[in-house]
C-alpha cells in the first residue's frame, strides 16, 4: 500500500464538496482537510468556506 493511500484518491472527477465531506467523515480536522485539498487536489478554501460546506451538508463535529 503506497504511503499516500486514501480511499478518496480512487474516485474520478469528484466535486470539491464531495471531497470535503469524505475527508470530514474520515475524521480529519478542519486544517487537515484544507491542507489535503490544497496539496493533493489544488483546491484552495478558507476555513469559513469549509465550515459553510459542512453546515449545508448537515455535518457537525461533536
Amino acid at each position: 500500500m503506497p504511503f499516500d493511500y486514501s480511499p478518496i484518491f480512487t474516485q474520478q472527477a469528484v466535486e470539491c464538496n464531495d471531497l470535503v465531506e469524505e475527508y470530514f467523515k474520515l475524521g480529519f480536522a478542519y486544517t487537515e482537510i484544507l491542507l489535503f485539498l490544497q496539496c493533493r487536489h489544488d483546491i484552495r478554501l478558507s476555513i469559513r468556506q469549509l465550515k459553510r460546506i459542512l453546515r449545508v451538508r448537515g455535518l457537525k463535529r461533536r
